[in-house]
């Protein structure tokens, strides 16, 4: 009944998913294939789009509230029918998403000294939500056991006993690994909670997709005398309808829904949004009936291409939601590495970094999307890091002896690596350029702090990707620092010693970031010429005189570079 194979165009409707990426990720390409946050690609029901209308034909979208008593019905009816869960609608309130709500929860229920324990890999506005709040988040790792995820319960139990631990974040289905809890676990965990005074605050957002043949239970259902319980709930993921920024928040506890809906903390709903929540839950049962058979027959093409294609990579299709979870750790190649080859083919996804811990290896893929985008999709990491790929040039590490390659200063081309080096301890600084504040910084400090470099016995190189000629010509002459200069404007020294750029502004940023940017506009540093890369990062090698490395680092940010002293420290050690 319904084409999820439509391809609808989104450019110029002010959407996250599309407008963001190259803000994000300035190096991928025009027309590339946004996988990442979790907005589907599939047309809204069209009993949604009516009601929509419907309300626009009234011609009035003044303050609103839920008052609607079908709105209700809508959605005890929606929650009794799908998940055979019994939700008085009289105990919701609304709010403007899930993580509002979290981070409500977190305000009402903890006190400043406490822990909220997640487990881990974990969505991370669950651990913004925590930390934006100034309290501790407590993490559990899930064990993986052939591409299924399982508590720890050991550690689990462990860290709930903990009486600093006074909340729990549920995340049922679980995001990133959408892992559908069985009710056997499902009540595990509230025994544990429970018997050491923990609240739970169950999020089951995602629970409206589920794989055929699986069954998901609603976490309140299990306990229907016990008052410790928030469930968050929304159509927004289950219709597309994140931007109408509305959830249904469930409360076991009259008193304690009173004492939230007092605070007033979760403003009032569109009166758009009302309308198609209400419709979405009374007619739009066949439509998401349609879209998870579609979305498994998505899960299955893209577990036999990868199995085919890519046999370095571990895919295990999820019991739920319509994101994958790919273990990559096969390919060999670093997070860095592979971030900057998926960019460049034109795929962003997520990264096991912004998924809190416990996700080292994986990338997590949105597969909500017509089939013909999921093939695009593993096309690009076919020519990313499949068989004919080119190989990952492997990072340096301690031990390692550098290539005694050609390299050319502003007054010298073609000098051997060696001859720069000269038998001493030398510490090499890739930067950007010369141009670039940051490194006009970095370049100052060292010349004023080269005396204790001196004294350690060695000496400091800076490379850049400055143009050689253009850079005498500001020196003025060989003697104008006390450190050499090599240029690079080619990035070739850069690529032999995989010094990569970073793939998004997020990884550029790195600590220390800001307290530098301070330091350039206090001393009145101002921009120069660009050049090179603007999204390179820095990196560090301490080699001793015969190009043997002795210390190996990359920069985390643009910010991470050795000062002086820690130079003259690894040339001295």
């Amino acid at each position: 009944m319904y084409d999820f194979d439509e391809l609808i165009d989104r450019q110029g409707t002010n959407s996250v998913k599309y407008g963001v990426g190259k803000m994000m990720y300035p190096g991928l390409p025009e027309g590339f294939i946004p996988m990442w946050i979790a907005d589907m690609d599939f047309a809204c029901p069209q009993p949604v789009l009516d009601a929509m209308k419907a309300r626009l034909d009234r011609r009035i979208l003044g303050y609103s509230m839920i008052l609607d008593p079908e709105y209700f019905a809508a959605l005890a009816g929606w929650m009794a029918d799908r998940h055979g869960w019994k939700a008085d609608p009289a105990l919701s309130l609304f709010s403007s998403g899930v993580v509002p709500a979290l981070e409500v929860a977190v305000r009402m229920l903890t006190g400043p000294a406490d822990g909220v324990l997640l487990n881990t890999p974990a969505y991370h506005p669950f651990d913004d939500a925590i930390k934006k709040n100034g309290r501790t988040p407590v993490y559990s790792r899930l064990v993986c056991e052939n591409g299924r995820y399982e508590v720890d319960w050991a550690d689990f139990e462990q860290k709930a006993k903990d009486p600093s631990v006074t909340l729990y974040f549920l995340c049922n289905p679980h995001n990133p690994t959408g892992r559908v809890w069985s009710k056997e676990e499902l009540v595990r965990i509230g025994e544990i909670c429970f018997a050491n005074n923990v609240f739970v605050v169950s999020d089951e957002i995602h629970f409206d997709f589920i794989r055929a043949g699986v069954q998901h239970t609603v976490f309140a259902s299990l306990f229907p005398g016990e008052k410790r319980i928030i469930t968050c709930t929304a159509p927004s993921k289950t219709f597309n309808l994140a931007g109408n920024q509305l959830s249904n928040i469930f409360f076991a506890d009259p008193a304690l829904q009173q004492q939230w809906q007092a605070s007033q903390v979760l403003g009032q709903p569109n009166p758009l949004s009302i309308e198609a929540c209400k419709a979405a839950y009374s007619q739009c049962g066949d439509w998401v009936d349609e879209l998870n058979d579609y979305l498994d027959e998505n899960f299955r093409h893209f577990a036999r291409r990868l199995q085919k294609e890519l046999p370095g990579v571990k895919f295990t299709i999820p019991e739920s939601t319509y994101l994958a979870w790919v273990d990559v750790s096969g390919t060999g190649l670093t997070r860095q590495e592979l971030a900057l080859r998926l960019v460049r083919e034109g795929l962003q996804v997520e990264f096991e970094d912004e998924f809190v811990d416990n996700g080292a290896g994986h990338i997590r893929m949105n597969l909500a999307c017509p089939r013909a985008t999921v093939d695009r999709a593993v096309d690009a990491m076919v020519r990313a890091m499949g068989p004919a790929a080119k190989p990952g040039t492997p990072r340096v590490q301690l031990g390692d002896t550098l290539p005694d390659v050609a390299v050319d200063t502003p007054f010298e081309a073609g000098l051997p690596l060696s001859q720069v080096v000269g038998g001493k301890p030398t510490m090499l600084v890739f930067l950007r350029y010369s141009g670039c504040p940051l490194c006009q910084l970095d370049m100052h400090e060292l010349a004023a702090g080269y005396d204790a470099i001196r004294a350690a016995g060695g000496q400091a190189v800076v490379v850049l990707q400055s143009d050689p000629q253009k850079l005498a010509g500001e020196l003025g002459g060989p003697a104008a620092l006390p450190y050499t200069i090599l240029c690079d404007p080619e990035k070739k020294l850069y690529e032999r010693l995989a010094v990569w750029p970073a793939a998004s502004q997020m990884e550029l940023m790195g600590p220390g970031l800001m307290e530098k940017m301070a330091q350039v506009e206090a001393r009145g540093i101002r921009h120069g010429d660009y050049e090179g890369d603007e999204m390179q990062l820095p990196a560090a090698f301490a080699v001793d005189g015969q190009l043997r490395v002795t210390w190996a680092h990359y920069g985390q940010g643009l910010a991470d570079t050795p000062t002086p002293a820690e130079i003259a420290a690894r040339l001295k050690a």
